[in-house]
């Protein structure tokens, strides 16, 4: 298996091997994938965690169907294979032959020891659900409007200073003509020229790279066994790993591996539940 170094992110664009996907932005078939791996995950419970229910030949039938018909066609592995096979490579070389570390699925988030799922299969779908997880968090995480200012990932816009002194100079203009205003927008100036915002308005927190370990860090927590015998115990996602991903991003500076866990010990007692669980938003 090859290892990462600068020919992987210069190879020549394949010719004639244009796919519609090959227009699409790898964020929004992240969040496709989100939404299909979940669903896949939904039915693989259903069909083999219940065996005493009556209607589990029936979940077993759906979860065939859905995998052949909608997740087996899924583009996100496909183009992310395509664009960045090298580095995905290397991710799963970190993750399966580091010495003194092991990481697989976790049994108590997803059955294991299937026929119809390999373990190792299931592995690499998990790998990609939380690479998928870590594009939306960092490239897109207003997807996540609803629980990402709780998280962190999002913020609210407050009025500048220019929007500030504009309001206030508006308000004396207005005072000193003697106009009259509508109650509610009186109070909106007012709000404004103190610096308040008047409605709720969501921006991206300014810390990508943090937000973006953060959902890497509370997805491998709960669908992956991690042991490294250095510690003795539980381990973490490797840094390494996580650094390809901020390459894939094209993250500048691209962060040291140093860095990375720096910022992984903040969340490591974090009882959060991860942004790419509401992938769909719900509130």
């Amino acid at each position: 298996m090859p290892s990462q170094s600068d020919s992987c992110n210069n190879r020549p664009p394949k010719q004639n091997q244009l796919n519609p996907e090959d227009e699409i932005s790898l964020e929004v078939l992240a969040l496709g994938y989100l939404e299909s791996y979940s669903v896949l995950e939904y039915w693989l419970n259903e069909a083999w965690n219940n065996p005493d229910d009556e209607r589990q030949a029936e979940h077993i039938q759906t979860y065939h169907s859905f995998k052949k018909e909608e997740f087996d066609t899924d583009p996100f592995e496909r183009t992310l294979n395509d664009r960045h096979g090298c580095q995905l490579k290397e991710i799963f070389r970190l993750l399966t032959e580091t010495h003194g570390s092991k990481f697989k699925p976790n049994p108590q988030k997803i059955p294991i020891g299937l026929d119809v799922l390999t373990d190792e299969r299931h592995f690499e779908l998990i790998i990609l659900y939380i690479i998928a997880a870590a594009i939306v968090a960092y490239r897109n995480p207003d997807n996540y409007s609803h629980d990402g200012e709780d998280a962190g990932a999002l913020q609210q816009v407050y009025p500048d200073v220019r929007v500030k002194q504009a309001s206030r100079k508006l308000l004396k203009a207005i005072w000193e003509q003697g106009l009259l205003l509508p109650a509610e927008m009186k109070i909106n100036l007012i709000e404004l020229g103190n610096g308040r915002p008047v409605i709720r308005q969501l921006e991206p927190s300014p810390k990508a790279l943090s937000r973006m370990v953060k959902e890497i860090t509370l997805i491998s927590k709960c669908r992956l066994i991690m042991r490294t015998k250095a510690k003795g115990g539980t381990g973490r996602f490797p840094a390494k790993a996580i650094v390809i991903i901020s390459r894939i991003m094209k993250h500048k500076p691209i962060p040291m591996p140093s860095t990375i866990r720096k910022i992984q010990r903040e969340f490591v007692d974090c009882s959060e539940s991860p942004l790419s669980d509401n992938y769909d938003d719900i509130p």
